[in-house]
Order: C-alpha cells, then structure tokens, then sequence
C-alpha cells in the first residue's frame, strides 16, 4: 500500500482543517459522508458459528438488534480487518474497512467447507454518514427522525428515509458519540445540509488520529497483531479456539507484546514510516500523521517498542532526508 508524503499531508490537512468544524465536532454534532463502505451479509444457520471459528470476540450467542466488534487474524494472529457483526433474524451483517469488504468475503469463503454459509458483498450498494459529537442523538432524532440514544456500541436500528431501507448503528467514538447510517447509494438525504456541519476527509481523520483510533492500512495492517492495536476489548480468552487463538493467548499469558500505539508531537513535519529512534535505537514506526488546528504542531500516532512507550518520553524521529526532535504523548491527543 502506497503512503501518503509529508507534502501531500500539508496540502490536503493544513489547509482543509477547520476550527469551528472541530469545535463542532468536540462539543455539538458534526456529520461525514464516508468516501466508501464494506457492507456484507451472511446468511444459513451456520453463520455466528463460522464468524466464533474465525475471529477473536465471542459473537455466536448475539441476538437479533445488537451486535459486537471482532477482529479478523491471520493464523500468525495479523490483523487482516476489524469488523462489526450485527446480527438480524434471518441474516447478519458485516460492517468493514472501507475499500475491504472484497477481501474478507473472500477470506470468510475459503473457511466454508459443509458449513451452511453464504457470503455475499453489497458494499457497491449502499453509502454511509457518521454521526460524531456529543449531540449526535439529538441530531440524528431531529434529521432522521429515529431515537438512537439508548443504543449500545454496535446496537442498531432498522428506519426508512424517503421509502429506502436504512439501517443507524452506534460505532466507537473518538468525540464522545458516534453513529454510522447505511443507507442505498443515491438516497436523498431528508434535510438541507446546512442544518448540521459537514465534515471534510482531512478533518475527519484529524479527530481520528487525536483519538488514537487506528484504520486499516495504517494502524491496522498484517504487520500488527490486535494485542499491540490496542484491540484488547474486542478480544474473548474465554472463547474455543479460533484462528490466530494460539498466538494471542501466548502473547498474553508471557506478556509477549513487543510494542504498542502512542501519540507523538513535534514542531517539525512528521512522516508516515518515519523511524522512532530511543536512546539511539530504533524503537518503531510512525503510522499517522496530521497537523494541529489551532496549532503549528504535528501529531500522530505510532507503534512504539512497549518498554519505551510512555507519556512525556523524548524521542528522534529519523527519515531519509532528515532526523527531528519529537515527544510521545499520552492518547487521545488534545491542543494546548
């Protein structure tokens, strides 16, 4: 997967990030319109029991309107997606990375052998808006007219908008409150957009990486296992076994976790990739980047060797062209 360069970051974040917007975000209700959405559906009666075999939480008792987060491994426990299940009547719904739907259909697929599972990929289908802010609810009550203030993290309900099935789900939040809708690709919205402040892609992934949350291809990629991810709540130790099972458990039991997400600043640019070097050595990876909006600093997220990853820890960042001073801090990130 190709990174994003320190200029490209400057031209789209610096530029793009918007005070008010975040302000909004932080203390009212902002609205996103995702660029893509991973939307699968399984249906057959063996469905939670192959979703139990293949991924980390314990998901094959969930009842119809709720759901839970799991995590997709390798059989070397790698992060291939973290998904959230939500279970219906007769089928259960797939919440993916944006742009990995594809691939997990296909990884789920290669596991059913007699099992009574079909898989199929409407994500081509269906768009999404994220709710954010700590009015989101009454947001949503106003615009959508639905309650969802009672919802837990993955509880979802079943609404129309102008006659088209959508589905309003409760997802985790790095601004106290956060909601997803999917809805089918081409539903008008039922409100003028100047109601609600409209987030941008920059600025959603600034609130992102101060939240310390990661996303596929950064945070979360097949270099990484959900113990260092910081996916520890989205894992069952009480659970049978399930792919990547031995290797979690053993990292657990031994406390075999190499290393783990921190949050950096400098006043100088940080680069994704840019090596993380501690006491001369080379302690980790930055995986994020984005820059301040109300300040001239940089911040990102990085995995960083356990030993070394603490608040307040002066660091090197090194890249090809140029090594700077930096300064781990604790997550989530907050502006002086």
């Amino acid at each position: 997967m190709s990174h994003v360069t320190n200029a490209e970051l400057e031209n789209v974040t610096v530029d793009a990030v918007r005070i008010d917007a975040i302000e909004a975000a932080y203390h009212h209700a902002v609205m996103y319109r995702r660029p893509s959405a991973g939307w699968l559906r399984m249906r057959g009666t063996d469905r939670l029991d192959l979703l139990q075999r293949l991924t980390t939480n314990d998901v094959v008792s969930l009842r119809p309107g709720t759901g839970k987060h799991t995590v997709l491994l390798t059989d070397k426990a790698r992060i291939i997606d973290v998904l959230a299940v939500l279970q219906d009547e007769q089928e259960t719904m797939l919440l993916c990375s944006d742009g990995n739907a594809a691939r997990v259909r296909q990884w789920l697929r290669n596991y059913v052998i007699m099992d009574d599972v079909q898989v199929s990929d409407h994500s081509a289908e269906v768009m999404a808006i994220d709710w954010m802010g700590p009015q989101a609810p009454q947001a949503i009550a106003a615009l959508l007219q639905i309650d969802v203030a009672t919802l837990a993290i993955c509880g979802w309900v079943d609404h129309t908008i102008d006659g088209a099935a959508c589905l309003t789900m409760r997802i985790p939040s790095v601004c106290e409150l956060s909601y997803r809708t999917i809805m089918p690709v081409g539903t008008p919205l039922p409100f003028d957009e100047g109601a609600i402040t409209v987030l941008n892609d920059a600025e959603a992934d600034y609130l992102r990486v101060m939240g310390g949350m990661g996303r596929l291809g950064a945070e979360w990629t097949e270099a990484y296992n959900p113990l260092e991810a910081g996916l520890l709540h989205m894992v069952s130790f009480a659970k049978g076994c399930y792919i990547g099972q031995e290797v979690v458990a053993r990292l657990d039991t031994y406390n075999k976790v190499k290393q783990r997400i921190v949050g950096i600043t400098s006043s100088q640019p940080l680069t994704i990739g840019g090596a993380v070097i501690i006491e001369g050595a080379d302690a980790g990876r930055i995986t994020s980047v984005v820059r301040g909006a109300r300040t001239p600093l940089y911040y990102g997220l990085a995995y960083v060797r356990h030993e070394h990853a603490l608040p307040d820890t002066d660091i090197i960042v090194r890249t090809d062209a140029a090594e700077h001073a930096a300064t781990i801090v604790a997550l989530p990130m907050q502006e002086s």
